[in-house]
């Protein structure tokens, strides 16, 4: 009779553990049916924020265009870059003065090449 009632448990244990596998099953099936009508919400949902994004960036080209400057730009970033390019305008200038300044220095040296090569002729008819 003991061993009626262990083989029993058992059986009882493993049916429950056969129900409890099945409704798992169940719960995963219909999550899964489930995923056709997501993909279709999501892409709803991606195609409207493409065209909100869209929209606003035509909104704010236009209001660049009326305006004259970006008013969605973070003014320190506006301000920063404004002193940077006009820094690189200075640096530019400065870039330009130092290359005039190699030329001038060049030809300089180019007129004492000449004069010293003047001098050696002289020198050497000199010494004939």
């Amino acid at each position: 009779v003991h061993g009626e009632q262990i083989a029993s448990e058992q059986n009882q244990n493993g049916l429950q553990e056969q129900i409890n596998k099945t409704q798992k099953l169940e719960q995963e099936l219909s999550s899964l049916r489930q995923l056709p009508q997501k993909l279709q919400e999501t892409q709803s949902e991606k195609e409207s924020l493409q065209n909100q994004l869209s929209t606003f960036r035509e909104k704010k080209s236009q209001l660049k265009q009326l305006v004259g400057i970006d008013v969605f730009e973070n003014p320190v970033e506006v301000v920063f870059k404004s002193l940077i390019s006009s820094q690189v305008a200075e640096k530019e200038k400065q870039i330009k003065l130092l290359k005039d300044h190699i030329e001038v220095q060049n030809e300089q040296v180019n007129d004492l090449k000449l004069q010293i090569q003047s001098q050696e002729q002289t020198l050497s008819l000199i010494h004939i």
